[in-house]
């Protein structure tokens, strides 16, 4: 079974005028992955969005340890990052 990632956008204006569009292989897929940097932008945008967002320098901290996730001899201190500052 092949999976596929197609994308069809279609816009319609206050006019009526519809325009259309299909992407088949659209930024992110296998076949067409996102740069390092591309990804950090996205995962940097994604954290901190919500109510428990997490604090600019946790998102540092997290990106920096997971870069180096198979020298860790203990994954406890990424847990504490990846888990939101209580609201006191």
């Amino acid at each position: 079974m092949e999976i596929t990632f197609k994308t069809v956008m279609k816009v319609t204006t206050k006019k009526g005028d519809e325009y259309n569009v299909v992407v088949d292989h659209p930024k992110g897929t296998p076949e067409k992955p996102l740069t390092k940097e591309e990804f950090l932008e996205c995962f940097r945008d994604y954290i901190s969005y919500g109510v428990n967002a997490l604090p600019d320098e946790n998102i540092s901290a997290i990106i920096s340890t997971v870069g180096k996730l198979e020298q860790l001899e203990d994954v406890r201190g990424l847990i504490a990052l990846l888990a939101p500052r209580s609201k006191e």
